[in-house]
């Protein structure tokens, strides 16, 4: 397993699990979500174009820290 670090206040914090996103997807007329756990946002992106090519919507990552500036997919 991957440790991952995350900046919190100017020290580092280890753990066990990359950054959560949410794949919101389009199904049945309607909108559902996936999580996963992937290094970034770009792997994210991949990763649902992969696996849910006609209904991903968008990526959202839940962890602040570990947000891109938008603009970048």
């Amino acid at each position: 397993m991957h440790q991952w670090a995350v900046s919190m206040g100017g020290h580092a914090l280890h753990v066990g699990m990359p950054p959560a996103y949410d794949l919101i997807l389009k199904k049945s007329g309607g909108l559902i979500t996936r999580t996963i756990h992937v290094a970034d946002a770009a792997e994210a992106w991949r990763l649902a174009r992969e696996r849910y090519p006609e209904s991903i919507r968008a990526v959202v990552c839940q962890d602040t820290a570990a947000a891109e500036p938008s603009g970048h997919r």
